[in-house]
């Protein structure tokens, strides 16, 4: 019966392995999942779903071992960081159970959740040296669920539900159509069971395949008769709709782009005035574009526009967060004598992402400027006992000169903690 129905999944299996050595080789883990599961789906089919159990329990005992391998042996350190994004993402969700944060949120919720985390001291010293800022929850549906709450949840038991009997009805009752029905129903397992890891479908090119994939099973059930001279551009008309929608913003703000691209160009060459001129003219089309604020900004603070900069700061922290955001609206406060503000900003950039010694360097060196000794000498000495992720010589030189400064002060070498910030660091979630 093997032999006798491999005839539909010859090609199909081909391709499906020579895609699991590829991503193997690359170590694409989520998709060599992914093609895992496809094989795998491959195998049973190979017999219409006749499946024993002993022949169904083999193949989700070498699922798992294939899971185990792929998080325990390949980058391990990785698979620990997806743990840490997921302990963290857990609450957001429970605390946005019904309505969830709202689509695309996640960029600028997450980061705020894991400064609360690591400030309140609960983490380990593994967790401390694998934070990183994290835009994506490294599971497409645990994003989906956490924006969209409730009704996330709904829509993702319609969406599987309706693959599954899609699928199950074109292999009992379309004979006929079994073989690209095996086929396009495996690119679909390969692409959902690696959204299961990673993050994917704000790739365009993985829209294109997912629903070139469904369509063509869709409009096989439902008996739709299309002439082969116009399939073919049916599916390269939809896949341009979506590389097109995908693109739009691009699309319609084509001349600001091209003003933010003559504003960096004169900003590297150092007519940094000159710049502003640009960034003013692509600021109406691009204020909702995070790298376009993060530039203008960056470009404001360099001129000692401290109050405009830290208005596009502000602009840019709603979309996303991160250390290094937090950083600058921290040294824009500090400019504008905003001691209060700047010294919250400052500890809320150092435990969004703990294992960076820049952002604890700043905040040491504004506690000597304004002359709080006693929690410039925690600082620095948290710098001093702080993991070095990734040497390097700048690390270096500030571990250098944090030490000189604190041989200057006449530090006890008190370490001491941050127990302070729960009475200078705000959370808004």
């Amino acid at each position: 019966m093997f032999i006798k129905h491999l005839k539909y999944h010859r090609s199909t299996i081909i391709i499906c392995l020579i895609c699991w050595v590829i991503f193997l080789i690359t170590a694409n883990r989520a998709f060599v999942a992914g093609s895992t599961l496809s094989l795998i789906f491959l195998y049973l089919t190979c017999n219409r779903f006749r499946i024993g159990k002993l022949k169904l329990i083999s193949c989700l005992i070498f699922l798992a071992i294939i899971l185990l391998v792929l998080s325990t042996i390949i980058d391990p350190d990785s698979s620990r960081g997806r743990l840490l994004i997921y302990k963290i993402s857990l609450p957001i969700w429970k605390d946005h159970f019904f309505s969830g944060i709202g689509p695309g949120k996640f960029a600028s919720i997450y980061n705020i959740y894991q400064a609360e985390y690591f400030g309140g001291g609960l983490n380990t010293s593994k967790e401390l040296l694998l934070a990183d800022n994290t835009y994506y929850a490294f599971n497409d549906y645990l994003q989906f669920v956490v924006e969209y709450g409730i009704a996330g949840i709904i829509a993702l038991v319609v969406y599987f539900w309706f693959l599954i009997e899609l699928v199950l009805y074109l292999i009992r009752n379309k004979k006929e159509d079994l073989k690209s029905t095996i086929f396009f129903t495996s690119q679909i397992i390969t692409i959902s069971f690696a959204a299961f890891f990673t993050h994917i479908y704000e790739n365009p090119i993985i829209w294109c395949i997912l629903i070139s994939a469904i369509l063509t099973l869709v409009l096989t059930a439902y008996k739709v008769s299309i002439n082969k001279k116009y399939s073919l551009p049916l599916l390269f008309s939809v896949n341009i709709l979506v590389l097109s929608l995908s693109n739009w913003e691009y699309i319609i703000n084509k001349q600001a782009y091209n003003d933010w691209k003559d504003a960096r160009i004169l900003s590297e060459t150092g007519a940094i005035t000159a710049s502003l001129l640009s960034y003013k003219k692509a600021y109406n089309d691009l204020h909702q574009n995070y790298e376009f604020l993060l530039s203008y900004g960056n470009s404001l603070q360099e001129l000692h526009h401290f109050s405009l900069a830290l208005e596009i700061y502000t602009q840019a922290s709603i979309i996303r967060i991160s250390n290094s955001l937090l950083d600058n609206i921290a040294t824009c406060h500090q400019k504008l004598g905003n001691l209060n503000e700047a010294e919250s900003f400052f500890l809320r950039s150092i435990f969004t992402v703990p294992n960076r010694f820049k952002n604890r360097y700043h905040l040491f060196n504004f506690y000597l400027i304004t002359g709080q000794m006693e929690k410039a000498s925690i600082c620095g000495n948290s710098i001093l006992s702080l993991p070095v992720k990734i040497p390097s010589i700048k690390i270096d030189e500030i571990r250098m000169d944090v030490i000189r400064k604190l041989n200057k002060i006449g530090s006890n070498g008190d370490k001491g903690n941050f127990s302070f910030i729960n009475q200078t660091i705000e959370h808004e979630k």
